[in-house]
């Protein structure tokens, strides 16, 4: 299975711009927000009988074909399958995705494949399946974390709106007396 090859530049390269500019939250809220998404689709792939290397480059036809939005985890994996392809193994190349990625849950996950390679441990499907989960609990508390700083940001423009109203009533019964 060859994955289609397109120029991308790595999720390093990215973060570099980003870091220049300011937006490096971006790219860690993005990363952060498309883990569990990552982790259901390869808990299924590999329940199905799927290959760890046949999970990634799937879901790099699937990204690849469907792509609307730049999503940098789904650059990460095409870039992965174009490592394992150009003849790094494949575990050196899921430890470099966690690498390239960052953040500790996909740095975790990157040795995690390459210690399932090596030693063949049984269960993977299982740690998969409750590290999904775990992360699924930590995207709902990080949702209600933004969810309480946009009510935050949001209350001075209510303010001004309910003293704008007040001037808007008041004026009119100054004005009548």
């Amino acid at each position: 299975m060859k994955v289609v090859d397109m120029h991308c530049d790595t999720i390093a390269e990215i973060y570099k711009d980003h870091k220049k500019g300011g937006r490096v939250s971006i790219l860690e809220n993005q990363l952060m927000l498309d883990y569990p998404d990552l982790m259901w689709k390869m808990t299924m792939l590999l329940g199905a009988g799927l290959t760890i290397k046949g999970t990634f480059q799937r879901m790099a036809k699937q990204y690849y074909r469907d792509r609307r939005k730049l999503r940098y985890v789904y650059e990460e994996v095409l870039y992965t399958c174009r490592e394992m392809e150009s003849g790094v193994s494949e575990a050196e190349a899921y430890e470099r995705f966690g690498r390239r990625c960052g953040l500790p849950e996909y740095i975790r996950l990157g040795s995690v494949l390459s210690q399932n390679l090596k030693k063949g441990a049984r269960g993977l499907t299982a740690l998969l399946e409750e590290e999904a989960l775990s992360s699924m609990t930590e995207r709902k508390n990080n949702a209600r974390k933004l969810g309480e700083k946009a009510g935050t940001k949001l209350l001075f423009p209510m303010i001004l709106m309910l003293g704008i109203v007040m001037v808007i009533l008041m004026v009119p019964a100054f004005l009548a007396f």
